[in-house]
């Protein structure tokens, strides 16, 4: 029954708009009633639509409105002088904006450094708080570099040094669990309390813990997670090994493992020596990069001079 209706409905509907007695009262916004009348002939010739052979129409093409676009029109345009103005403008506002941020983030890895000594010359827990934050704020300038790693292949090379990760924590220092399957140097190297590494038929000297021998350890073998140096080195260094596995918290390394009359988990000395150069190391890579980017650095010249 109810597709009676709706067929009925439809029908009276078609039959409305076809004779024109459809309107719409919009002030009341109801339909009149369909006046029941007869269909007149003429009515019905009027509602045919004429055809025409092809080629043909009811009217003249002159007396139709001109509604084609004037194509003979050019559209103006910015002459190609402009255009390279724009262009150069673009690059030195890019190149300005990178060497703003290494700067920051250079003035950040000093502070960072700093932080670093005090904690190494009175360990504390206040000043180790003091080094955590301030490598929390030394992140924050640097994660807004990290866009210009990409077209710039020298920053690839460099960002291994100072970013790298994941690290496997075990070549640094003391861990819990060793059991790394791709690197084998990751389950006995812990370079704070071994004062040379036999690697692959090597012998590494670590006897001496400065930055020359940190960059010759890093990603030693060419595997990638034998980080010695950067961000997350210092990470681990500050905060000791994370074992809260996907629940949340951090490591909670001791302030005592930089102290020596206090110390912790043995080797405190060299501990300190690693934590100091490292620190060393980020800032002398942060001013590296921030001289690349400078007036006269090799990146900024490069963009700035390309076609």
């Amino acid at each position: 029954m109810l597709k009676f209706y709706a067929v009925m409905s439809l029908s009276i509907l078609a039959y409305a708009l076809l004779n024109g007695r459809f309107e719409v009262d919009h002030q009341n916004d109801s339909l009149p009633p369909i006046e029941n009348q007869p269909i007149q002939e003429s009515e019905l010739e009027s509602s045919n639509p004429k055809i025409y052979p092809a080629g043909q129409s009811g009217d003249k093409l002159e007396n139709l409105p001109n509604t084609q676009t004037n194509l003979s029109k050019k559209t103006p345009s910015i002459d190609d002088a402009k255009i390279t103005a724009i262009k150069k403008n673009v690059v030195k506002n890019y190149a300005k904006n990178a060497l703003k941020i290494y700067q920051d983030s250079l003035n950040d890895a000093i502070k960072l450094k700093q932080k670093i000594d005090q904690l190494v010359q009175a360990p504390s827990e206040q000043s180790l708080k003091g080094a955590k934050n301030a490598w929390l704020n030394a992140r924050k300038a640097y994660l807004q570099s990290e866009v210009f790693r990409f077209g710039n292949p020298q920053e690839g090379v460099w960002e291994n040094r100072v970013n790298a990760w994941p690290i496997d924590e075990g070549l640094i220092d003391y861990v819990q669990n060793k059991n790394s399957s791709s690197n084998t140097l990751y389950s006995y190297a812990n370079i704070v309390a071994n004062p040379e590494l036999q690697v692959g038929g090597k012998t590494l000297d670590t006897r001496k813990i400065d930055k020359k021998s940190l960059e010759n350890i890093h990603e030693f073998g060419g595997i990638k997670s034998n980080v010695a140096t950067g961000y997350h080195a210092l990470e681990f260094l500050l905060w000791g090994q994370d074992l809260n596995g996907f629940n949340p918290g951090s490591g909670s390394r001791p302030h005592t493992d930089y102290s020596i009359p206090e110390c912790t988990n043995s080797n405190c000395m060299r501990r300190s020596q690693y934590l100091v150069a490292t620190a060393g190391l980020l800032v002398s890579d942060m001013e590296n990069i921030k001289s690349i980017w400078g007036p006269t650095g090799e990146i900024r010249l490069k963009l700035v001079n390309q076609d």
